[in-house]
């Protein structure tokens, strides 16, 4: 049997005003995508799960990150994302949240998401899910119904993957100051977040 090197991935950087820390704790077979990129007064935020079990879904993943780095995402956008990640193969989930820093240091954050990867928002000391109740149909399935949001004056922002859910309970993850203090407690299985702050 061969031996598989599996490297955590922990960046923290300032992108435009913002900490943007971005963890990645991959199993043999990494699907999970994330991708950062300044915007004007913020960044644009990503973080797309490829679909475990399924061919490809870590090419889905790439593409739908590398749409995001080129441009605004809306729900049209999306659904044209849908029919070119169907000729790659594979599926992935994708979050995708634009990121604007205002004078009273807080964040507004405007986004899209599709599958069942998860963003909240903390506005005034308390965690808002802004992605409740989306669909679960995944980028590449033909079906996506994408849901778009929109938060004025947050202070943290947090998307995770579904494998990072299922390793750590929700509550624990709204309560870290860091997402270093996952990289000893969590075992490397395809889970992946991203946390954005003011500086």
């Amino acid at each position: 049997m061969r031996a598989v090197c599996v490297v955590v991935r922990h960046v923290i950087e300032t992108v435009s005003g913002l900490r943007v820390e971005q963890l990645s704790l991959p199993s043999r077979r990494d699907q999970d995508r994330l991708g950062v990129r300044a915007s004007h007064r913020g960044a644009i935020v990503a973080l797309a799960d490829g679909a475990g079990g399924m061919a490809h879904g870590e090419r889905a993943a790439e593409l739908a990150i590398a749409r995001v780095l080129e441009g605004p995402m809306d729900e049209a956008t999306i659904l044209a994302l849908d029919r070119d990640v169907m000729r790659v193969g594979g599926e992935t989930t994708l979050i995708c949240v634009t990121l604007t820093s205002r004078a009273n240091a807080t964040i507004d954050v405007r986004g899209v998401a599709v599958g069942d990867s998860r963003a909240w928002a903390r506005c005034r000391g308390v965690w808002m899910e802004l992605t409740e109740g989306q669909d679960r149909r995944r980028l590449g399935s033909g079906e996506v119904r994408p849901l778009a949001f929109a938060l004025r004056a947050t202070d943290r922002v947090l998307l995770v993957s579904d494998g990072m859910l299922d390793l750590v309970e929700e509550d624990v993850l709204l309560t870290l100051d860091s997402l270093a203090e996952l990289v000893a407690r969590v075992p490397r299985d395809d889970a992946s977040a991203i946390l954005i702050r003011r500086i």
